[in-house]
């Protein structure tokens, strides 16, 4: 399935794209179990992590208007979103072309989820278009 990250400044607002969800070293979105002991020192999942990187040419010109924004996981071709919230993201400000290769913008979502939140952030559900 190829995914969008997606942006806006409310969360029921119309999105704006970030990038392709694309990345060269691991999964583009991950959502990964955060492993703690309870009180009897026994390992069980206490929570989640969830990771987003999304690659551009170019990026849209509020984007970095905004330090966070409401972002979301767009799968066009099967009309599916994962919402993502109101998030912080980093990126890399690379967008250089250098020779026989273009560098991308990287944009990176990194932050965790209560165990309660895991199916929101692992099952896409229908697209609604504002």
């Amino acid at each position: 399935m190829k995914g969008l990250l997606q942006f806006c400044a409310t969360e029921n607002g119309s999105y704006l794209n970030v990038g392709t969800l694309r990345s060269r070293k691991r999964k583009a979105y991950t959502v990964d179990p955060i492993i703690g002991k309870n009180r009897i020192e026994q390992a069980e999942i206490v929570g989640f992590r969830v990771r987003a990187t999304a690659l551009a040419l170019t990026l849209h010109a509020s984007f970095l208007d905004e330090i966070q924004w409401y972002f979301r996981v767009k799968f066009p071709d099967d009309s599916l979103m994962i919402k993502l919230g109101q998030h912080y993201y980093t990126i890399d400000y690379d967008g250089l072309v250098v020779l026989n290769e273009i560098e991308y913008h990287q944009v990176d979502l990194d932050f965790t989820i209560d165990i309660d939140d895991y199916s929101d952030y692992s099952t896409p559900i229908t697209l609604v278009e504002a």
